[in-house]
């Protein structure tokens, strides 16, 4: 059976939740969902720090990161955490990025999120981060 596709246009933090509580029942259902969360244009944050404000754009090919197996009793439930299109940074970000100090904007990113507990948290973003480096596919664009 075919994922179902949804985008999520995320407003406020109440979108956001909501769409996270559609997703997890879809997914209890037994169901597998494609979903996308969209920033709206007024809540562009960076990729990698959720900074604002965003004022480059890393062009990127979609890929699938860091994807596992949940064993629930109900069944087995796949996750894989996708990227979509391009990546926004902000300027710290792009500054490392460009520098190429992939250590330092992984501690930034840490940093950011409070995650320094976190190991599997770590692992899954540090993932969808080598799906950057390996996706890129041009130089990237001012955007302000």
């Amino acid at each position: 059976m075919e994922p179902v596709r949804k985008t999520f246009v995320i407003h406020n933090d109440q979108d956001r939740e909501a769409a996270f509580l559609e997703m997890e029942q879809t997914v209890h259902s037994g169901i597998s969902i494609d979903a996308s969360l969209v920033p709206a244009p007024e809540n562009l944050q960076c990729d990698f720090d959720s900074a604002r404000p965003v004022v480059w754009m890393y062009p990127a090919r979609d890929f699938t990161g860091y994807a596992m197996v949940e064993h629930d009793p109900g069944g087995n439930i796949n996750h894989s955490h996708n990227s979509r299109g391009d990546w926004a940074a902000c300027h710290a970000c792009h500054a490392l990025i460009e520098s190429g100090d992939i250590a330092g904007l992984k501690a930034r990113m840490i940093a950011a999120f409070g995650l320094e507990d976190e190991p599997l948290i770590q692992e899954i973003i540090f993932t969808q981060l080598d799906g950057f480096w390996a996706n890129r596919t041009g130089l990237p664009v001012r955007v302000k």
